[in-house]
């Protein structure tokens, strides 16, 4: 068994394209073809996800239907308690930031030819895809009114790209991260309603999706190691003398 800091983790053959084009054209083709697909297939497809999003979208309409959504609107009417940290939490909260966000960290990883980082990417770039199509398709297929008087409010767009991001953080770094994300997610779906622009019916079930989506496609992606007393097992090959085998790997 060799030495993890002697050597470095093998990488698939042809992961690496020849440059960023090359690497962008061949991921976006698979993203197309595959990937789109089977993160719609891993989201709905599912008997347990299937159940969660049922119950989110029965507590969605209970509280429409019973009045919430109404004695909230009313409760922030002339109010906003968030004063001049509402237009950051709402960009933080926009889903053209969480792609952004995901773009840079993919252009990073491949030019530093990170792996682990690349992969984290590649997911949060399939999830809020089909995060964000799920959402729009809900929007036109409902056409609900939100509270400043404009169509299209529910699902929120905003509460379901803020928890898909934070649910792929998560699956990928752990609660150090996920914790601060979901709690970012929450302050955000609290925005929404702070400002008028959404329901609390449409922030619950965004919410609902958002995570089902992310958690569901970046548990998906994940290549999971074995471990050996705390430590994961990698397999590992020295380029200069071509000797392959196993290592033990363990990250503080």
């Amino acid at each position: 068994m060799g030495e993890a800091t002697a050597s470095a983790p093998c990488v698939p053959e042809g992961y690496w394209r020849a440059d960023i084009w090359h690497q962008m054209g061949h991921e976006a083709l698979e993203l197309g073809k595959h990937g789109f697909w089977r993160g719609f297939k891993v989201s709905f497809w599912d008997v347990e996800n299937a159940l969660v999003l049922t119950a989110a979208m029965g507590a969605s309409i209970t509280i429409r239907e019973t009045g919430v959504d109404d004695a909230i609107r009313r409760r922030t009417k002339g109010e906003n308690e968030l004063g001049s940290m509402d237009e950051t939490i709402q960009i933080l909260g926009n889903p053209g930031t969480h792609f952004a966000g995901a773009g840079v960290l993919w252009l990073a990883s491949a030019l530093t030819k990170d792996v682990r980082e690349h992969e984290v990417a590649k997911s949060l770039v399939e999830a809020l895809a089909v995060n964000g199509v799920s959402t729009i398709l809900l929007k036109v297929a409902t056409n609900t009114r939100a509270p400043d008087g404009e169509d299209y409010a529910w699902p929120s767009g905003h509460a379901s790209s803020s928890f898909c991001t934070a649910a792929v953080l998560n699956e990928y770094y752990g609660p150090w991260v996920g914790i601060p994300s979901f709690a970012l997610a929450g302050l955000v779906g609290y925005q929404r309603l702070d400002s008028r622009v959404h329901d609390f019916s449409d922030v619950v079930f965004g919410s609902f999706m958002g995570y089902v989506i992310g958690s569901s496609i970046a548990k998906d992606n994940k290549m999971e190691l074995p471990e050996l007393f705390g430590m994961k097992v990698i397999p590992f090959a020295d380029p200069q003398t071509g000797a392959s085998g196993l290592a033990l790997y363990k990250q503080w």
